[in-house]
């Protein structure tokens, strides 16, 4: 983590020799930030999630952390974006997920916390995907809230977006090429953002 005054920027930690995967041991330059997110409601309050240790939340500034994500009970837990609903900017979405192995990146499927991420809970996407397809394979790497409609959410995946109309009920997969342009074999890409268009409602 870097820390950032008067447009310079400089180390903040953790120390170098200190990443430790969930199996206790010692992994040089495993953990990165995946997401921060900060919200003008909560003067102060920061969230940065990880690729393997979840989110942590600041309440100063980021002049120190803690775990809102360990009652969740998931070592190696990897959350790739964090949003709010433009309605209700206290109601938060996680999405988790890189490619899961020993080191962590596991994914979680959707998260929500309605308390500004002091705590979370998972959104079940049922995908008619087996189980352990989904929880090794399927990342989750965007979320977005319709401004016109906080029950229409999008989710970003490998290859594939996700669509609820109904605040995360129920799940179908959209159908389209995302990469028209692509010569390359994109079954492996990630939507990495996902947005709603201001002023045209429903165009993501």
């Amino acid at each position: 983590t870097a820390k950032a005054q008067s447009n310079q920027w400089s180390y903040y930690g953790p120390p170098h020799d200190c990443t430790i995967n969930y199996l206790g041991q010692i992994v040089p330059g495993l953990g990165y930030v995946s997401t921060v997110y900060s919200s003008g409601f909560e003067n102060g309050t920061l969230l940065a999630a990880s690729n393997t240790s979840g989110i942590n939340k600041s309440i100063n500034n980021g002049e120190s952390w803690y775990s809102v994500s360990d009652v969740l009970n998931v070592p190696g837990l990897g959350v790739t974006d964090i949003t709010s609903d433009p309605n209700s900017p206290n109601v938060l979405y996680a999405t988790t997920g890189k490619v899961s192995n020993e080191f962590g990146g596991i994914n979680h499927q959707l998260l929500k916390s309605i308390d500004f991420g002091e705590n979370w809970d998972r959104i079940d996407c049922d995908l008619s995907i087996g189980p352990q397809e989904l929880f090794y394979q399927e990342s989750f790497s965007s979320v977005a809230v319709c401004p016109s409609n906080s029950d229409i959410l999008v989710v970003g995946g490998i290859a594939k977006a996700y669509f609820s109309n109904d605040g995360g009920n129920t799940w179908t997969i959209a159908e389209g090429n995302f990469f028209p342009d692509s010569n390359e074999d994109y079954d492996n890409w990630a939507i990495h953002d996902m947005l709603f268009h201001p002023t045209i409602d429903g165009l993501v």
